[in-house]
């Protein structure tokens, strides 16, 4: 990463190798900030809406000047007896893009006339106790700049006023 950072951006190789089918594929790596000063907000994963359910309220995402950006929302659970599931806004394993213009005060879809900001939620996502389930909030984001900045980010999640979890936790 040292080597990366001084150079700037570098050009690279990648091979996919499939049966017999063999993919070579020329990729510019290059540093980018870190993701989550995109996101301006403790708006997340909201672990006790109601008893054993969950509420998802996007990051306020922030862009300077602003810019279009494509977003997709996921929640992961997992359970020791089932393993890892992901869940989209269209079902299981599938989520549909949303797009949405990110300016210096957030998202601008989101905000009132009167300067509030009412986000994206998904909501109520209800989770069946005596399962141990772990919930996780994940976005990813696609940022149009003079070249597309893709991020990929857990959300935070907010239990008990407490912002510093990376996932909800269902006994």
């Amino acid at each position: 990463m040292r080597g990366l950072t001084s150079l700037g951006q570098v050009l690279a190789a990648a091979t996919f190798i499939g049966g017999r089918t063999l993919e070579r594929v020329s990729l510019t790596l290059a540093v980018h900030p870190s993701p989550a000063k995109y996101w301006s907000s403790d708006l997340g994963l909201s672990c006790n809406a109601a008893g054993d359910q969950a509420q998802v309220l996007a990051p306020n995402f922030t862009d300077t000047p602003p810019a279009t950006i494509d977003v997709r929302p996921w929640l992961a659970w997992y359970t020791t007896a089932t393993g890892w599931h992901w869940l989209g806004t269209t079902g299981v394993n599938e989520s549909r893009w949303y797009q949405w213009t990110a300016t210096p005060a957030g998202i601008a879809e989101w905000q009132t006339p009167t300067g509030g900001i009412m986000p994206w939620t998904w909501s109520p996502i209800s989770v069946a106790p005596g399962h141990e389930t772990y919930l996780v909030a994940v976005f990813e984001a696609i940022y149009w700049y003079e070249h597309p900045v893709y991020v990929w980010g857990y959300a935070r999640s907010i239990e008990a006023g407490d912002a510093s979890n990376a996932f909800c936790v269902y006994r």
